[in-house]
């Protein structure tokens, strides 16, 4: 079986020390935000589009 890729998780890792520069609490808002979510981190794999109308607020503990 073939091994899938650690950029995901070493991604996620520095987001998050990253958003934890902001603060404790940020809001972020998106108008008509297209995102394509893969299904996993292999370089061919299925895509899914998501559109983001909002406001997202994050806690960081």
């Amino acid at each position: 079986m073939k091994q899938e890729s650690q950029i995901w998780p070493e991604w996620a890792a520095a987001l998050y020390d990253r958003l934890g520069q902001l603060g404790p609490e940020f809001t972020v808002r998106f108008q008509d935000a297209n995102v394509t979510i893969p299904a996993s981190t292999q370089l061919k794999t299925l895509q899914t589009p998501w559109k983001v109308n909002g406001t997202i607020k994050v806690s960081l503990p």
